[in-house]
């Protein structure tokens, strides 16, 4: 299966040694680390300071990953709620194999008051 091009951002991420493990393969741990990256890179480039916190992931395997290799993890807001955000991610091979997939829901967040908020308008503006 090879990667969609709807995701209009995408970001690059090496797979590094230290992600492999026994079996050869990268740590299934690590592609939540893939998709945060994507997620940052994306909140500087598209948004800006806001703070949530994850209440939620879905990942999906969809062929090993191995070193040494370039990710391709494309990342887009796919909905924007009261309070929170649904943030879908796929990450590819150098020849665009659709490797990992998944999501994420991101609550809008008070730290100071430790409650959720709603999405600020600022956020919505810059997604859309």
């Amino acid at each position: 299966m090879t990667i969609n091009n709807h995701f209009r951002f995408k970001h690059i991420s090496p797979v590094r040694f230290q992600d492999m493990d026994a079996g050869g393969h990268v740590h299934h741990s690590v592609a939540l680390c893939y998709f945060e990256e994507a997620r940052e890179a994306y909140w500087r480039s598209v948004v800006g300071d806001t703070k949530y916190v994850l209440a939620e992931l879905e990942i999906k395997y969809h062929q090993r990953i191995l070193y040494p290799m370039m990710i391709e993890v494309g990342a887009r807001i796919a909905e924007i709620g009261r309070k929170h955000l649904i943030m879908e991610y796929e990450g590819s091979s150098e020849g665009g194999d659709l490797l990992i997939s998944g999501n994420t829901l991101l609550a809008m967040f008070d730290y100071r008051k430790g409650v959720s908020v709603r999405v600020p308008a600022t956020v919505n503006s810059a997604i859309q």
